[in-house]
């Protein structure tokens, strides 16, 4: 996973286009910090190809469920499942807000 993250910052800020392709296909890393890390090397190089799949990521729905506090979540499999969920949904909460400011980038060039 570090060894992916890594390579992802160093793409986006080397700038080369050439990383534009494989660089979308590593947004559904199985590494949420990949993911996150993609999106921002994407939104750093600038490439207008990466406005679609990145709008898909903007129009991701969060799963509702983060305002769940941790400690009402239990034990066993439904306090584990939950738990997951809540991961889950921070998640894909922080990769919309990469996204927008990813696409913002890409306009701006």
């Amino acid at each position: 996973m570090f060894f992916r993250s890594g390579a992802a910052i160093a793409l986006g800020k080397i700038g080369d286009k050439s990383a534009v392709e494989p660089l979308i296909h590593t947004i559904k890393d199985k590494s949420f910090v990949v993911q996150e890390n993609a999106v921002f090397a994407l939104g750093e190089i600038g490439d207008k190809r990466a406005i679609e799949p990145i709008m898909q990521i903007v129009n991701m729905q969060p799963i509702g469920i983060i305002d769940i506090k941790t400690e009402t979540t239990g034990e066993g499999l439904a306090g584990s499942i939950l738990q997951d969920m809540l991961r889950k949904d921070k998640h894909i909460r922080k990769m919309i807000l990469a996204a927008k400011k990813a696409l913002d980038k890409i306009k701006q060039k």
